[in-house]
């Protein structure tokens, strides 16, 4: 009935959306003989057919136990545009195209930019060697990669740190994350390290004897009073997507030509995403303080542009209650909780 089962949707929406953030999707990007489209949760899912190096790579994938793969095979002659086609209409967090050439690089990054500001649906890629200065493309630099005393390239290496980072919990980033089946890489200075990750590189090192991930950052290097340096954070990233796909996903199911809009409903809509928001903030994804209410400033505006109202003279009540014909302005006010990562101990004896 109504309003209390669009409650009901936003609480479990949360409690969904802590199980999904344990392990996100995959969109993997493969050249083969022949085209193919499906879904892998596990080994026993690989076609047989496809050729040894393209199972090992989603081998690879799964080594970092993602939720699944969405894979998309080109054929002979297969077009990039063919398998980003296909994924405009599939959910999936992070893409990935470790035999990508030029021209398919540069069709991954406009679709990629075009989901995320035309379509509205926030994903990210990873690409080798491909400086972007974007939080949406991850750009992995890691080099003389050695696995099971085999020499890996960085674009075919690429598959194996997708699904790491789609199979690390929201609530931990993937910074000094083990690479355990890695045998050598190349050998960087704390300095060199420091340049890498400064340039937006997602790079490993070596770390109490171990392969590791250096730390968890995105290709993000221009800062701004609007994206400052928590966007170059994986981490954040993905809990800022996943917020906004789910919010997203909710109103478009349940609220957009389907609810009246009058302030009562407008007062439903902004305590349900509170609530959803709320649930979150259990799960140690964001701070426990976060605010939802009316956007006054652009409910102002709107009237000010599109009504004879005087809103100079209106009471912040009536600018809310006031209405807005098919428009909503809400405005959310949150912080995305980060992973322990830089700790300074100090010691006195």
């Amino acid at each position: 009935m109504g309003l209390p089962v669009i409650d009901i949707t936003f609480k479990q929406l949360a409690k969904t959306s802590v199980i999904r953030s344990q392990r996100g999707i995959v969109a993997l990007i493969l050249k083969d003989t022949t085209k193919a489209s499906l879904t892998i949760f596990d080994e026993g899912d690989i076609p047989s057919s496809l050729t040894k190096e393209n199972q090992g790579l989603i081998k690879d994938v799964l080594k970092g136990s993602p939720n699944k793969i969405e894979l998309f095979v080109l054929g002979t002659g297969g077009q990039i545009s063919e398998a980003l086609t296909y994924f405009e209409g599939v959910e999936f967090n992070l893409m990935c195209m470790p035999s990508a050439e030029t021209s398919d690089v540069t069709a991954i990054k406009t679709f990629i930019k075009k989901m995320n500001d035309v379509v509205k649906y926030k994903c990210d890629a990873i690409l080798a060697n491909e400086k972007t200065d974007s939080e949406a493309i991850i750009n992995y630099t890691a080099k003389n990669i050695v696995v099971d005393g085999k020499s890996v390239t960085t674009a075919n290496h690429s598959a194996r740190i997708a699904g790491l980072i789609e199979g690390t919990p929201l609530h931990q980033s993937i910074t000094f994350a083990t690479l355990s089946d890695v045998d050598a890489i190349e050998n960087l200075t704390k300095e060199q390290a420091d340049t890498r990750i400064d340039n937006g590189e997602l790079i490993l090192v070596r770390e109490m004897g171990k392969v590791r991930v250096a730390r968890g950052v995105n290709s993000l290097t221009t800062l701004t009073d609007i994206k400052g340096n928590a966007f170059q954070k994986i981490k954040l990233r993905k809990t800022l997507n996943l917020i906004h796909n789910d919010l997203r996903r909710v109103i478009v199911e349940k609220y957009i030509g389907k609810i009246p809009n009058n302030y009562d409903n407008k007062c439903v809509l902004i305590t349900e995403i509170k609530n959803y928001l709320d649930e979150l903030a259990t799960e140690q994804l964001i701070e426990k303080v976060n605010t939802v209410g009316i956007d006054l400033i652009a409910q102002k505006k709107w009237l000010k542009d599109n009504t004879n109202l005087d809103v100079n003279v209106m009471t912040e009540q009536e600018i809310k209650e006031a209405n807005t014909q098919s428009n909503v302005f809400i405005a959310i006010s949150l912080k995305v909780v980060d992973a322990m990562e830089d700790i300074v101990i100090a010691v006195e004896i």
